[in-house]
This record gives structure tokens, C-alpha cells and sequence, in this order.
């Protein structure tokens, strides 16, 4: 013999999605400014620090040059001392 369970039905009233509201007009009115995150200015400040590293601008390749080789004279590049960083981009750019 089996159990008898007695006969519900899955719907009600409760599981019924709630009926829609009248859609409001669209009110005309000034956009907020969006939030200022210091993070995000501060990596967006040393990614442009960074672009304008690693390309030199020409006075500095010129400098570089200037202080590596004599004037009115010549120098081969394997004889060129370079110490930092800024000093092997502007080879780099200068090459």
C-alpha cells in the first residue's frame, strides 16, 4: 500500500510576479560627475609618466649625445658608458 499525498497545486496567488507600476516620464536634469578615485589618477599620472619615459624626446637623446661624445669628433657605440636607465633609452632611440 502507498502513501497518499494530498494534491496541491505548484501556483498561488503569492507566486505570482507582482503587477507592473505605470512607467514614469523621463525627467530632464544635470549628470552627476563621476567619483573621483585617487587610484585611478594615480596610476592614470604614472602611466603617462611612463610613456613619456621610455619614448625620449630629442633634446634628451641630444644631451645623452652630447655628454658621450666629444666635439667635432666621433665615438662607436660599444664604447659609450651607459649608467641608467634614461641614459640606455636614449641610446636605444639614438641607434
Amino acid at each position: 500500500m502507498g502513501f497518499v499525498e494530498p494534491l496541491q497545486s505548484p501556483w498561488s496567488e503569492q507566486h505570482q510576479a507582482p503587477a507592473r507600476q505605470p512607467r514614469r516620464p523621463v525627467e530632464a536634469r544635470e549628470l552627476a560627475e563621476p567619483p573621483s578615485d585617487p587610484l585611478y589618477e594615480l596610476r592614470k599620472k604614472l602611466r603617462l609618466e611612463y610613456i613619456a619615459r621610455i619614448a625620449p624626446r630629442p633634446e634628451d637623446v641630444r644631451r645623452f649625445l652630447e655628454g658621450q661624445v666629444p666635439p667635432f669628433a666621433t665615438r662607436e657605440a660599444r664604447f659609450m658608458e651607459i649608467g641608467t636607465v634614461d641614459d640606455f633609452l636614449a641610446f636605444d632611440c639614438a641607434r
